[in-house]
């Protein structure tokens, strides 16, 4: 009996003095934890006098803030992909006007799928702030390895467009592929029913048609033909060249590589990335 009440006593001893010993461990690991979140705090990127700001054409411009379990998904899955949303785009590029530590804008095209993906409503936005940006006498710089249409109706606003020397731009009009799914539907047995009012309600036609009706593709050809225009006027206007001009390389040329994109004048330089980094730091 005297040896159980021993060993008991010294059971609760020694829980007693584990439990004092641990918890001024945590205690002093609490504190340095906080310190040490308090010394690392990130005040956010440190603006230099003559800095270029950089715009990663690969980033993903939505409308609204992303959806947060999209991003999660995403990072995940492993293909996350920078986003932002057209607002912060464009105040980040109005700040950078007035904010006199920034000299210039850096478009970096090298990977410019976030543009592709961009609708040319989106594009015309943002083209129109970096204009404004150039206009007040600060510095546009484009660099890319492969433009189509989008890429470089946004890149072609700079002062210095560069491509790499085994690079290119695809120019050669737009188009409309619409994917229709009635041929399917039937082939499953499936019916649809629609009512639908006026013959250029062409949303619906996919799942009822087989080919575009002569009332879609007619104003989908004029939705085309309009962006077209748009697309050859801007373009032709910072390039220097006539829409004529743009036309006809697009009729005949369709793919150009770095150095028929020079000769065309939609390129000032044919240049590897050490040489435009070389440029920048002329800049700033």
């Amino acid at each position: 009996m005297r040896n159980f009440i021993k060993q008991t006593f010294a059971s609760l001893i020694g829980s007693l003095l584990g439990l004092f010993i641990f918890g001024g461990i945590s205690t002093v690991g609490f504190f340095l934890l906080i310190f040490a979140a308090a010394s690392s705090t990130d005040s956010g990127p440190k603006v230099e006098d003559s800095s270029m700001l950089v715009f990663d054409l690969s980033t993903q411009i939505t409308d609204g803030k992303p959806d947060s379990s999209l991003v999660l998904q995403q990072a995940l899955s492993g293909n996350y992909q920078k986003q932002m949303t057209l607002r912060s785009v464009l105040d980040a590029l109005d700040k950078a006007r007035t904010d006199k530590r920034i000299v210039g804008v850096y478009l970096d095209a090298r990977d410019a799928s976030g543009a592709g993906s961009a609708g040319f409503a989106t594009l015309k936005e943002i083209r129109k702030a970096l204009s404004k940006f150039r206009d007040s006498g600060k510095k546009v710089v484009a660099y890319g390895v492969g433009w189509g249409e989008k890429e470089y109706y946004l890149s072609s606003v700079a002062d210095t467009v560069m491509v790499n020397p085994y690079g290119g731009m695809e120019i050669n009009g737009l188009s409309s592929q619409p994917m229709f799914l009635a041929g399917a539907l039937e082939k499953f047995g499936v019916g649809v029913q629609i009512v639908r009012v006026g013959k250029f309600k062409g949303a619906v036609e996919p799942l009822v048609l087989k080919q575009l009706s002569p009332e879609n593709r007619e104003q989908i050809q004029k939705l085309l033909d309009d962006l077209w225009g748009e697309w050859r006027g801007t373009v032709g206007k910072s390039r220097k060249m006539t829409p004529q001009q743009l036309q006809a390389i697009a009729d005949s040329k369709g793919l150009l590589e770095a150095d028929e994109a020079k000769t065309n004048r939609l390129v000032d330089k044919v240049a590897y990335f050490d040489e435009v980094v070389t440029e920048l730091k002329k800049l700033t």
